[in-house]
């Protein structure tokens, strides 16, 4: 057999042999995607606190989340400062999930069209959680304010 004919066996091979498992992968559902909306205030320390519901992976249920600017003030629109925020989702049967994360809160400018005042964006860590399966994953998480009131909240695990 000719070295040609020897390499392209041995791609084919390996080809074959690696095509399921990249079909596994790609198969795979992410653990945490939800998305939810709800209201929120301003509570001692200029701490945004959130309040509503959520859908998605890993379960349905209620949201509680915090954004806390590391300095105390909501950034003003065009500024970005340091903050960290958590997440925490409860669900029926005592299930529930804990996300945290540290990151810029940016104020946005805010018109007709575009209602988000500030806006967190950031990779999580799961800091506590009822479900095995979710212990230190992590992904991606968000937290958007609106100027009168709502609240919106992400995560998608990466």
């Amino acid at each position: 057999m000719n070295k040609r004919a020897a390499l392209v066996i041995t791609g084919l091979t390996a080809a074959v042999a690696l095509a399921p498992l990249t079909s596994a992968q790609a198969g795979q559902k992410p653990q945490v995607n939800f998305s939810g909306s709800g209201t929120y205030s301003v509570s001692g320390g200029d701490v945004a606190v959130a309040r509503g519901a959520v859908t998605g992976a890993p379960f349905n249920g209620r949201f509680r989340a915090a954004l806390q600017p590391l300095d105390g003030t909501l950034p003003e629109p065009g500024v970005c400062e340091p903050g960290r925020a958590t997440i925490r989702i409860d669900a029926s049967r005592g299930r529930y999930a804990v996300l945290v994360g540290a990151a810029d809160i940016c104020g946005q400018h805010a018109d007709s069209t575009h209602v988000v005042t500030q806006l967190f964006s950031s990779s999580y860590d799961v800091a506590v959680t009822s479900e095995r399966k979710l212990r230190g994953g992590d992904g991606w998480m968000e937290i958007r304010l609106t100027g009168d009131g709502r609240a919106s909240v992400s995560a998608f695990d990466s």
